[in-house]
């Protein structure tokens, strides 16, 4: 299929929206299967209830609730430890995953190999880079690539036989659905493909043939949906990751400055230094928090989201985003009525800096800003997403890639 017309339209559109060129053929990496620690996976039916990580897509995470599990995504290097912990019960991965994480050490002892997806390598580099070559470096680049993919391939499966023999030998159990159970939940599966393919389908191949106006409304739906995917919420991480960046180090010169000066130019030293200091790191907390909100890295105890449903948690996660919206806009309004009282009263710093200190007040609520964005943008993305394509909220690790 890759390498027929599906994988043609889907390469054409991987270009227009990353801006690069697929070289060719796709390098199989390998069938994904679900692996467990304790629970013996015999059928479908005994993976219900039980966590399952995966590395990220609406898909995946359809699919797991799909059969009573619960969807969790976890970064690869970090799967062993929370394997290990029981963070979660099992996964979805390759053979090859398995064997060269040694996750037989972190607990894994069943596998259920129904083949539910294969995962694809696709060579692509980018544009620029592919339209600075010669019409001859391109085509040897190419015919390079395609002359060797069948090896590749084959090197690719024999590398997923080893790693199945090498993980039953270390004890894991492997079984094959029967035919009749994996054509059940075929068809029944295929009833909802529309609603899969809907809520997977990134922005740009989905604005094909619409108007203006649809274009406006499929864009903010995206932006609220898959926030990171776009390119204005983007450029915000980065402006508020520099900002604080910027924040920090001219903090730590300040510091560096005053310890120094101390004790070799004192007739340099600077009275205000640790004031300074605290208005710069007071300005970076404010500002970071807001990045605390998108990554879900607030400090809070979530031990009833890990044992709920998720459509349970998924309704407690926009309830909380409720209570923080409320808090984040008192701290708005009232933050905002300090700044106008220390600009109505002209209030300065004792120091000898003379510092205006609404400046200092108006992180507070500068702050409180930004958080409110970030949680009204989480609450229409939570509202927006389908009961069957969400991930479940409160986890605090982003998606990994196997």
């Amino acid at each position: 299929m890759v390498d027929g017309k599906s994988g043609q339209l889907l390469a054409k559109q991987i270009e227009a929206q990353l801006r690069s060129h697929v070289i060719g053929s796709w390098l199989d990496l390998g069938f994904f299967n679900w692996y467990s620690t304790s629970k013996p996976l015999n059928s479908y039916a005994d993976l219900e209830g039980l966590k399952i990580r995966n590395n990220g897509g609406a898909g995946q995470a359809w699919r797991t609730q799909f059969m009573g599990a619960i969807p969790n995504t976890t970064p690869l290097p970090n799967v062993a430890l929370a394997l290990s912990q029981g963070t979660f019960d099992g996964l979805i991965t390759s053979h090859e995953t398995v064997a060269s994480g040694q996750f037989w050490e972190s607990g894994i002892r069943h596998s259920l190999e129904d083949h539910q997806f294969i995962g694809e390598y696709i060579p692509m580099v980018s544009l620029a880079f592919w339209q600075k070559l010669s019409a001859d470096l391109q085509q040897a680049f190419t015919a390079l690539w395609q002359e060797n993919v069948s090896a590749y391939r084959a090197n690719m499966a024999t590398a997923q036989s080893r790693a199945r023999e090498l993980a039953q030998s270390h004890g894991i159990s492997i079984v094959e659905p029967s035919p009749d159970e994996l054509e059940a939940k075929r068809r029944v599966m295929m009833i909802y493909q529309g609603q899969v393919g809907r809520s997977s389908r990134s922005w740009v191949p989905a604005f094909a043939g619409t108007s203006g106006v649809e274009r406006r409304f499929n864009l903010v739906g995206t932006c609220f949906r898959h926030p990171e995917s776009h390119l204005m919420m983007r450029t915000w991480d980065r402006v508020e990751k520099a900002l604080v960046g910027v924040l920090g180090l001219a903090a730590l010169a300040f510091a560096l400055w005053q310890v120094l000066s101390r004790y070799f130019f004192p007739r340099q030293s600077i009275s205000y230094a640790e004031e300074v200091i605290v208005y710069l790191v007071i300005w970076a907390i404010m500002i970071v928090s807001s990045q605390l909100v998108r990554t879900d890295s607030h400090v809070r105890p979530d031990l009833v989201l890990k044992v709920v449903p998720a459509g349970v948690a998924r309704w407690m996660e926009v309830f909380n985003c409720l209570a923080a919206i409320v808090f984040c806009a008192a701290l708005v309004w009232y933050g905002r009525q300090v700044v106008e009282v220390a600009l109505l009263i002209d209030e300065r710093s004792a120091s000898d800096l003379r510092f205006p200190m609404w400046v200092y007040y108006a992180a507070l609520p500068a702050g409180g800003l930004l958080m409110l964005i970030r949680y009204i943008v989480r609450l229409a993305g939570l509202i927006a997403r389908s009961e069957h394509s969400v991930t479940p909220p409160g986890r605090h690790e982003l998606p990994g890639i196997d």
